[in-house]
């Protein structure tokens, strides 16, 4: 596949009607930044009225060139039947940012993601679960927000390499049934701080932070309720 600048994939509006099977994308190829003519950056966004599934590898075969992608996945974009961001591969965008949102964003567990140096963003209606991947942007920022349920680093490791990990909870709050689970995490900011802004209210909800056997390394720690 010859790879251009800017790439743009969509479900149509008669796909977002066709629950549950229809309005779903999935990458079934490797996804190799190498087939881009010259060298630069190349964005590719994803649009599905359903689910977003990335099954094979984004990756560069050369890495001794300039070529760096900005990735953008927008599951259930109809706001209709629903539909989630599901990440089973390995992510290497050579520098270029990552922005995912959906229902839920699901991470399979020992999948990698590199940013290096680019921003992270993940937007969940409801939950993100990384499972036990391994997210390392090498000093990019991690962003997590808008969720309405829960947010599981489950025994995942993060690695920011002197970028900010952001957690914002707020939608909980409304809920007030939501939860941020570090339990068994291995976070290293190497400098940057780890942000948590739980916007529950903790006389009447369920939901709150664990940080159970979390391990910080280098890190500054916020939290607010």
């Amino acid at each position: 596949m010859c790879i251009r600048d800017s790439i743009k994939i969509q479900t149509s509006d008669a796909g977002g009607s066709a629950e549950p099977t229809g309005g779903n994308i999935t990458l079934a190829t490797e996804f190799d930044l190498h087939n881009k003519p010259g060298t630069g950056e190349v964005s590719l966004t994803l649009e599905a009225h359903h689910n977003i599934n990335i099954d094979q590898r984004i990756y560069d075969r050369d890495t001794g060139d300039s070529e760096h992608i900005n990735l953008t996945f927008i599951a259930n974009s109809n706001g209709v039947n629903g539909g989630d961001v599901n990440i089973n591969a390995d992510i290497n965008t050579r520098g270029g940012s990552l922005e995912a949102s959906g229902d839920n964003i699901n991470i399979s567990a020992a999948n990698t993601i590199l940013t290096e140096g680019a921003n992270v963003t993940l937007n969940a209606v409801n939950a993100v679960n990384f499972n036990n991947s391994t997210i390392t942007t090498e000093s990019g920022n991690i962003t997590i927000g808008d969720l309405a349920t829960n947010l599981d680093f489950g025994t995942s490791t993060i690695n920011t390499g002197g970028g900010n990990l952001e957690v914002f909870d707020t939608l909980a709050g409304v809920n007030a049934n939501g939860s941020v689970n570090f339990n068994g995490s291995n976070i290293s900011t190497e400098g940057g701080s780890v942000i948590v802004f739980d916007a529950l209210d903790v006389d009447s909800a369920t939901g709150g932070i664990d940080f159970g056997t979390l391990t910080l390394n280098t890190c500054i720690l916020y939290t607010s309720d």
